[in-house]
């Protein structure tokens, strides 16, 4: 098993420049987006956790697990450092559980005797291929390219978000490689403002989000986060 990607690094974040110019005649210019290599990485667990216990065939596969292997899991989760952040306000009670489960599969995954490493990987992949199997399927029968598309500042929100880190997980296990453009330096913004909030306290969190709602000023009311769909990846259909 290579220790090696998203499950591991995390996420290589493309941050964008603004358009550089470059002179093509005299008199005349053309422009050239500067975009920087990636220099360093997002860790994305907490999406990744989040997309699972969203789905039912994943549930219902950490509800049949062993009571024995639930409260080794159990154990690891609660000595993770992903303790005590807004994130799991977002889950409810027994996704709360669900999602501990996960976390206590990645924490054995990372570290750990091999052949622990071993179960964890078999068991985090069998949850994905239970809840996002028509995502798999789509992506084992993809070319070896692949790009992030519509993405927009309108279009950047938390569920988006998850659902485009899993596609991205699974990509990355099949092979396909996806194109660092201008989307994929969008999408990377996106999380890094995701991955700030959920790391906020109840408190601080509560704060900001009032402090953005008298900054906008808008017209339309309050600031809605619900999950709305849109498939990002570009697949086949």
């Amino acid at each position: 098993m290579k220790r090696q990607g998203i499950l591991f690094q995390g996420l290589p974040v493309l941050k964008r420049e603004p358009a550089g110019y470059l002179q093509e005649a005299p008199g005349g210019y053309i422009t050239q987006e500067k975009v920087r290599k990636p220099v360093e990485y997002l860790d994305i667990t907490c999406f990744l956790v989040y997309e699972i216990c969203l789905r039912e065939p994943s549930r219902q596969a950490l509800e049949r697990m062993e009571q024995e292997r639930k409260e080794e899991l159990m154990a690891l989760a609660e000595k993770s450092r992903f303790q005590g952040m807004l994130f799991w306000q977002c889950l409810d009670r027994e996704s709360q559980k669900l999602g501990k489960y996960i976390i206590g599969l990645l924490e054995e995954l990372r570290g750990g005797k091999e052949e622990k490493q071993e179960l964890a990987w078999v068991g985090l992949w069998y949850l994905i291929q239970k809840g996002f199997q028509k995502e798999y399927l789509l992506w084992l029968h993809q070319e070896k390219c692949a790009v992030i598309r519509r993405f927009s500042e309108q279009k950047g929100g938390l569920f988006m978000c998850g659902q485009v880190c899993m596609n991205l997980l699974i990509a990355q296990e099949l092979g396909v490689e996806i194109i660092k453009d201008e989307n994929y330096a969008l999408f990377c913004e996106r999380i890094e403002e995701w991955k700030v909030f959920w790391e906020l306290s109840k408190e601080e969190a509560a704060l900001k989000f009032c402090q953005k709602l008298l900054k906008k000023k808008q017209k339309q009311g309050t600031i809605k986060i619900g999950r709305n769909w849109f498939y990002l990846c570009d697949v086949p259909q």
